[in-house]
């Protein structure tokens, strides 16, 4: 199996508002830490807060309506 250090992205979650940092290498290539990302549709924060997905889901809702 080949990992493609490019398009690959790590994310780390804690408590609170506190950043963790890595520093994950895969071939010679760093991969790049993100504090959130998409998945399945939902909005993922390495704060493990779920303001952020229900946010976007009421206004993709409303959007739909409008």
């Amino acid at each position: 199996m080949r990992i493609n250090a490019t398009k690959t992205k790590v994310m780390l979650v804690g408590k609170g508002d506190s950043w963790l940092l890595a520093i994950v290498t895969i071939s010679r290539g760093h991969v790049e830490q993100v504090g959130s990302f998409k998945y399945l549709g939902a909005i993922l924060t390495s704060i493990t807060n779920l303001e952020v997905d229900v946010n976007a889901r009421r206004g993709r809702g409303l959007g739909a309506f409008a």
